[in-house]
C-alpha cells in the first residue's frame, strides 16, 4: 500500500488487523500524554517491520498507540491470522520476524535505559553516533519528544554539540 506524508496508518484504540513491512519511507509511533502533547515512542525505517504483533488474542487486539507516516511510505501488509499461520509453517519467516523483533526490542530497551540513566545531552550524543538516521531524517520536534525534552532544550543541546565538533 502507498501512503502520503503525515497519514495515519493506525490509530490508538483501533482493531489491529495487519502487520506491515516498510519498503520505503519512515513511520513514527506516538501516544498522547496527559495534555495534548504527542510523545514519540520508536521510529520505523525502510526494511523494518511495523505494527502490533499480538497473535494470541481473538478478537483482534486494540492498538496501544498511533502510527503515522513521516514521509511518503510504501508498505507490504499481511493480515495477522495469515502471519500467524505462516509463522507456524515457515521456519524462514519465523526467523526473520524473530530477528526483527529482537532488534526492535534491543533498541527500545536501550532507549528506556538511556531515558532513565543519561542526561538528554548524552542521549542525543548517542543518537548522533549510533542512530544517525534519526538525527538525519526525523523532524526536530519529534526528536525532542523522543528524548523526552522540550524543542528549546534540543536546540540548546544541538548548539552545544556543534561547538564540540
Amino acid at each position: 500500500i502507498e501512503l502520503r506524508k503525515n497519514e495515519s496508518l493506525q490509530r490508538q484504540g483501533e482493531k489491529v488487523l495487519f502487520f506491515y513491512f516498510v519498503e520505503k519511507g519512515i513511520l513514527r509511533y506516538w501516544v498522547p500524554d496527559k495534555g495534548d502533547t504527542e510523545v514519540c515512542i520508536p521510529f520505523v525505517f525502510e526494511g523494518e517491520f511495523a505494527g502490533s504483533l499480538t497473535l494470541s488474542t481473538n478478537p483482534p487486539p486494540l492498538a496501544a498507540c498511533h502510527i503515522q507516516t513521516l514521509t511518503a511510505v510504501s508498505l507490504w501488509r499481511i493480515p495477522l491470522p495469515l502471519l500467524k499461520r505462516l509463522l507456524g509453517d515457515s521456519l524462514n519467516m519465523n526467523q526473520v520476524i524473530r530477528l526483527s523483533l529482537g532488534n526492535a526490542y534491543t533498541r527500545q530497551m536501550q532507549r528506556n535505559i538511556h531515558l532513565l540513566t543519561l542526561s538528554a545531552d548524552h542521549h542525543y550524543n548517542f543518537l548522533m553516533k549510533q542512530q544517525r538516521r534519526i538525527i538525519i531524517f526525523i523532524p526536530l520536534k519529534y526528536i525532542a519528544s523522543y528524548l523526552g525534552i522540550a524543542p528549546q532544550s534540543l536546540s540548546r543541546i544541538r548548539k552545544k554539540a556543534e561547538k564540540l565538533t
